[in-house]
């Protein structure tokens, strides 16, 4: 579960930042994750299920990044920009993010490939999230916008 302390810690040690809100940026992320969750299924289609699982993730990651940035939260930590997501955001996608961070982990450094089942499921949510993370930027007012960086900051200050 994120906590205040994580999320502290993050900005104290300067992987995140409080910036502007920077709506191109944010685009640019959200199209990025679209385009690799379609690579994700390419690769996926061809058995290649290390780098699928390694897409799927990154594709869940680029659209927490694309949230921050358009809250005008700076990170370059993916663990952190986990924690901050989560924060705002709750338990549930901060579970579903981890879920798939663990996996391109176990993939990626230590040849625990998932089999086809396992990986066409992380597709799956992969491509849930994403869409629930675009209806979650395109429905970010000023005011949510304000309201979410006051919780941060609120949580920068406790800790």
């Amino acid at each position: 579960m994120a906590s205040e302390n994580k999320i502290a810690w993050c900005f104290k040690k300067g992987d995140v930042g409080l910036i502007q809100p920077n709506e191109n940026i944010s685009n640019s992320f959200i199209k990025l994750s679209t385009e690799t969750l379609k690579a994700a299924e390419n690769v996926i289609m061809n058995k290649m299920f290390l780098w699928g699982t390694v897409m799927a993730y990154y594709a869940e990651y680029y659209a927490v990044s694309s949230i921050l940035y358009r809250l005008g939260i700076k990170s370059e930590n993916h663990d952190c920009s986990i924690e901050v997501f989560g924060f705002l955001f709750g338990e549930d996608d901060f579970m579903k993010i981890n879920k798939a961070k663990k996996m391109r982990i176990d993939s990626q450094y230590y040849m625990k490939v998932a089999d086809d089942r396992e990986v066409e499921k992380l597709l799956a949510d992969a491509k849930s999230f994403v869409a629930d993370q675009s209806v979650i930027l395109n429905s970010l007012s000023r005011d949510k916008t304000k309201e979410l960086i006051n919780k941060i900051k609120g949580a920068i200050e406790s800790a």
